[in-house]
């Protein structure tokens, strides 16, 4: 929330508790894939923890398998935001923004989304 109490945020973030796994696409980077499990999510970007620091505005892949199904998507990545965590101090908070999305990943990211959007409120209802 900002200093005036509102949300500034765009989108509505949902908490997932799913591993993915993304890789740097900055010239020499290693190519292997790094698991992780997201912050939180919204239909524009992830928010996860890293062991190194990112440069903002460098390239990211994430590769997302569809629970929904049996296929892997990869998703092209900017770095939005790259700081140390307040909680966790070997580790980045780190902010990517969804660069480049097919018509079909976004159908898949969306239901992905609203799958644990509402399982998360079930929860809080006690559903």
């Amino acid at each position: 929330m900002g200093m005036n109490g509102r949300e500034r945020r765009r989108h509505r973030r949902v908490k997932l508790p799913y591993m993915m796994k993304f890789r740097s696409t900055r010239p020499g980077a290693k190519e292997v894939w790094d698991a992780v499990t997201p912050i939180n999510m919204s239909e524009s970007g992830i928010c996860f923890l890293t062991v190194e620091e990112l440069p903002v505005g460098s390239g990211i892949q994430f590769n997302i398998t569809n629970p929904l199904g049996d296929e892997e998507l990869i998703y092209e990545c900017k770095v939005l935001r790259c700081n140390r965590s307040k909680t966790r101090s070997v580790f980045f908070e780190t902010v990517i923004t969804i660069e480049r999305m097919p018509d079909q990943a976004r159908e898949i990211y969306t239901k992905l989304l609203d799958a644990f959007s509402k399982e998360s409120e079930d929860k809080k209802d006690g559903s």
